[in-house]
C-alpha cells in the first residue's frame, strides 16, 4: 500500500501487506510434469505419500533411499549457462504463496505436496541462484555477458582445483580424492555441491508463464533424498474431485487438502 508524503513523494506503508503476498511459509513439490494425466498424477501424489519419500530421479530407479547421498552428472562441452553442464539430482520445491500458484501448477499440474520451510532446511533445502542472461558482469571480469563469464570460470574449475582432474592450487597439499581430503578438496567440494547445484540461469526477456521462464517458480532445491512422516506434511493440493479420494486413502490428511 503507498500514500502521499507531506512532501509530495509516495511512501510505502511497509506494516499495512503481509509479506505473505510474495512469499509463502511453505515450499511445494509439484509432481506432474510429465504425467500423461490427472489420473496419473494422483496415483503418482498417492504413491509418494505412501512412501513416504520424496526422491531424485536416480534414486526412483535404484531404490536409494539414503538422505545422506547425492549424485552429479556432467556435459562439460555445453555451457553453464545452459543450465545442462552440471546437472545434480534434486527435489525441487516452488516458493510460491496459494493464490498465485496458476503459472507452476499450468506447467505442473496441480498435484503436490507442502512442507515447512523450516522442516525443508534442516534437509538441506535452499533458494537457488537465479542469473539473468546477458546481465552486465562487474568491471574487473573478463565479458561484458555474466553467462559468459561464468562459463568460462565453469572450465578453469575443474583444471585448477578439483584434484580428480588433476588440479593444483595455492591452499597446499590437495589430498586424495578418493578420501577426500585437503584443502583443494573441500573448496571444490563447496563450489559445486554448494554453489554450482544452486545456480539457475533465466531469460528475463520471457513472459511470465512461458514454459521456460524459471525465475517465477521461485525455486528452492535440495541435492538429496527426503524422508516424511504425515505428520511432517503441511498441506496437499489436488485438482478438483479428489479430495475425497485421497482422505479415504490417508485419514491422517483430512484438514490439509486443497483442491486448485
Amino acid at each position: 500500500m503507498w500514500r502521499e508524503t507531506v512532501t509530495g513523494g509516495l511512501a510505502m506503508m511497509c506494516t499495512a501487506m503481509s509479506p505473505s503476498r510474495y512469499v509463502s511459509d511453505d515450499l511445494v513439490h509439484f509432481v506432474g510434469r510429465s504425467a500423461v494425466s490427472d489420473d496419473d498424477a494422483f496415483s503418482r501424489l498417492a504413491a509418494i505419500i505412501q512412501d513416504g519419500w520424496l526422491l531424485t530421479p536416480t534414486a526412483l530407479a535404484i531404490e536409494d533411499r539414503d538422505e545422506n547421498v547425492s549424485n552429479f552428472s556432467l556435459q562439460p562441452k555445453v555451457k553453464l549457462s545452459s543450465n545442462d553442464r552440471y546437472i545434480p539430482e534434486m527435489v525441487c520445491f516452488a516458493d510460491i504463496p496459494e493464490e498465485a500458484l496458476h503459472i507452476h501448477t499450468a506447467k505442473y499440474r496441480r498435484f503436490g505436496l507442502s512442507f515447512s520451510k523450516r522442516f525443508l532446511i534442516g534437509k538441506g533445502a535452499r533458494p537457488v541462484l537465479y542469473v539473468p542472461m546477458g546481465a552486465k558482469t562487474q568491471p574487473m571480469a573478463k565479458y561484458e555477458d555474466v553467462g559468459e563469464d561464468w562459463d568460462e570460470l565453469a572450465d578453469l574449475l575443474p583444471l585448477e582445483i578439483n584434484p580428480a582432474f588433476g588440479g593444483t592450487t595455492r591452499s597446499g597439499d590437495q589430498g586424495s580424492p578418493e578420501i577426500g581430503e585437503g584443502p583443494a578438496t573441500r573448496i571444490a567440494d563447496w563450489i559445486e555441491d554448494d554453489l554450482l547445484a544452486f545456480v539457475k540461469f533465466f531469460d528475463p526477456t520471457l513472459p511470465e508463464d512461458h514454459i521456460d521462464n524459471y525465475y517465477m517458480e521461485r525455486e528452492w532445491r535440495t541435492v538429496r533424498n527426503i524422508q516424511f512422516r504425515l505428520s511432517d506434511v503441511a498441506g496437499v493440493y489436488v485438482a478438483p474431485g479428489y479430495t475425497t479420494r485421497l482422505v479415504t486413502m490417508f485419514t491422517d490428511l483430512a484438514g490439509k487438502i486443497a483442491e486448485l
